[in-house]
């Protein structure tokens, strides 16, 4: 058992994408798979060669041993790709993916966010979209944070 709501929070993230997103092919962690979907999200991966999946922080409290919060942000990767040379319908893919994943964030009627009851929030944060033409094709990413706020805990 892990004293981070970040690994629980990443396998959730892989779950709830993967059922709610039937056309798009979801990864858990890098892009170190070989496949011949058209739209991608990769999980825990920024692809940009840090290696960086999630960063945090477990702030600790006025108490010894008590942490108020814990923050973090999980670094994904939507992905589209085609064989041709259009390139705004894979941007629209790509954006389309991101969007998505915003819409399975928002918290259950019950107020757990993705299955997690240790946490408090998740949201889209900050992004970045790059596109390249190449003699493959036309290929949209766009890299964001998932910015996630944890409840009060104890160690």
């Amino acid at each position: 058992m892990s004293d981070s709501t970040a690994l629980d929070t990443i396998a959730a993230l892989v779950a709830v994408c993967s059922a709610g997103m039937p056309n798009v092919y979801v990864v858990d962690g890098p892009a170190a798979v070989k496949t011949a979907a058209l739209d991608r999200l990769f999980i825990g991966t920024s692809d940009d060669g840090t290696g960086i999946s999630a960063e945090g922080d477990n702030p600790e409290g006025m108490l010894p041993g008590v942490i108020d919060s814990e923050t973090f942000g999980i670094l994904c990767l939507a992905e589209s790709v085609t064989g041709g040379n259009d390139m705004s319908p894979v941007r629209v893919r790509a954006w389309a993916t991101r969007t998505a994943v915003r819409a399975l964030l928002r918290p259950s009627p019950q107020q757990i966010v993705l299955g997690v009851p240790a946490l408090a929030s998740a949201r889209l944060g900050p992004w970045a979209l790059t596109q390249v033409q190449d003699s493959q094709g036309a290929y949209a990413r766009v890299v964001f944070r998932i910015e996630c706020i944890a409840r009060p805990s104890t160690t």
